[in-house]
C-alpha cells in the first residue's frame, strides 16, 4: 500500500477507447436497401458486436492537462 504522506502525486482523467467493427454481408436490390437492411438487423439486436470484433483501442489524457511542474514554471515566467 502506498503512504499518502506528502504524496506529491497529481490525478490525472484517462479516457480509454475501444472500437468495434465487424463486415456483414447483405443481398439488396442496392446499396441504400442494404445499408437499411443491416441497420435494421442491428438495431433489432440480430446483430450484435462483442470482443472478438475489437479493431482498436486508445487509451489517452482525458482532455489535455500540463504538468504540474511546466504549469508552475509557466506562471513563474509569466508574473
Amino acid at each position: 500500500m502506498h503512504s499518502t504522506k506528502n504524496d506529491n502525486r497529481g490525478e490525472y482523467d484517462i479516457e480509454i477507447t475501444e472500437v468495434l467493427q465487424k463486415v456483414v454481408s447483405t443481398k439488396a436490390a442496392s446499396l441504400q436497401e442494404a445499408i437499411q437492411d443491416i441497420e435494421e438487423q442491428y438495431h433489432n439486436s440480430e446483430i450484435i458486436l462483442d470482443a472478438d470484433d475489437l479493431k482498436e483501442t486508445t487509451i489517452e489524457a482525458a482532455h489535455p492537462q500540463l504538468d504540474e511542474e511546466i504549469t508552475t514554471d509557466l506562471r513563474g515566467i509569466f508574473l
